[in-house]
């Protein structure tokens, strides 16, 4: 039986509703006990972020290689507008107000990169861009992790993240720097958020926000969700195999979230999730 895999970037969702995440999560394992999901086309922020995190990578990258220059912007930018292009026509894209088009979303990319460029690149002192990491939870567990732009500093992980409100960030990172010292590096003693706002194109474009995550906490609160996550299965497959209570019913649900809608969730109106059915 090949091993379910968790992402660190799963962990703030599980948060927010567990069986909305395992609908994305666990997607393999609830297709082959026969319930049906669908797929809705992903929101045209998540492939935004895609390309600002490439623009990102490269000029962190660049950083490394040159020892302080940023490398080309026009490359930067041209990178992140063609990680965009290929992962929305990959996976479809879901516009919204904010980016209501292609075309705004490219726009809205270049000067999203070109602040990083401008006001965070420069005091961020990269000795690596993040590779992925993976580590064996047992019982047919793996964590594996892998962020576009976590530049490791001297003592500090940094994460770029971008989007219309800031997500939680505690638990990924703490699953990030809990993965490192898995591979046996001891050298994360403070976890960094630097956060870029997606606006619409009329307004003008925030400056980036830095937010510091005691490591401690973000650790304690990824640990006790994957405990959560594992629980979750468990209790699902035996609920499979012994009947009873319905077996989708093991992860909790959530149906005051922002997110519990057909555009979000590939299990809204389905069997294996009708908890939104008379909440709203």
């Amino acid at each position: 039986m090949a091993p379910l895999v968790i992402r660190p970037s799963s962990l703030p969702g599980w948060q927010d509703c567990p069986g909305r995440t395992a609908a994305q999560l666990f997607r393999p394992l609830i297709l082959e006990a026969g319930f049906e999901l669908r797929s809705p086309p992903v929101s045209i922020g998540a492939h935004i972020g895609t390309g600002v995190h490439s623009g990102a990578a490269f000029t962190l990258e660049e950083k490394i290689r040159t020892g302080g220059e940023l490398g080309n912007e026009a490359e930067a930018i041209d990178k992140a507008h063609e990680a965009f292009v290929t992962r929305s026509a990959e996976e479809g894209c879901r516009p919204d107000n904010e980016s209501p088009n292609e075309s705004t979303a490219l726009k809205q990319i270049s000067r999203m990169v070109k602040v990083y460029r401008s006001t965070l690149a420069p005091q961020i002192d990269p000795v690596a861009v993040e590779s992925r990491l993976e580590a064996d939870l047992g019982d047919g567990f793996i964590v594996s992790g892998q962020s576009d732009a976590v530049a490791r500093e001297p003592n500090r992980l940094r994460d770029l993240k971008t989007g219309k409100s800031l997500p939680v960030p505690g638990p990924q990172l703490g699953c990030y720097s809990m993965l490192r010292r898995t591979h046996g590096f001891n050298d994360v003693d403070e976890l960094t958020v630097d956060y870029i706002r997606r606006v619409a194109i009329g307004k003008d474009q925030p400056p980036p926000e830095i937010h510091i995550v005691p490591i401690d906490v973000a650790e304690n609160m990824a640990v006790d969700i994957i405990h959560d996550m594992k629980a979750s299965v468990a209790e699902f497959r035996r609920r499979l195999e012994q009947g009873g209570a319905p077996p989708e019913m093991a992860f909790r649900r959530n149906p005051s979230s922002n997110l519990c809608s057909e555009k979000w969730c590939a299990a809204w109106g389905t069997k294996f999730c009708r908890a939104h059915a008379g909440a709203k």
